[in-house]
């Protein structure tokens, strides 16, 4: 197998990175959904898409880098 460079390889990490995020996210909310009523449930999503923002645009501290 040759190692090189992918067309579209930063696209298809970020896109890998948001779905394995997703998976945590549903994972970490799925017992409050199956209890919910479904007028409850678009809550739930909105938090889980707010939780996925929150990751998404998370800076480490200078002295992470340390």
């Amino acid at each position: 197998m040759k190692n090189g460079f992918v067309e579209g390889g930063l696209t298809s990490l970020q896109r890998g990175q948001k779905e394995l995020s997703m998976k945590a996210i549903e994972k970490k909310y799925a017992k409050e959904i199956a209890a919910a009523e479904p007028h409850e449930k678009e809550k739930i999503y909105q938090r889980m898409a707010e939780e996925l923002a929150r990751q998404k645009s998370h800076k480490p501290s200078f002295g992470t880098l340390w």
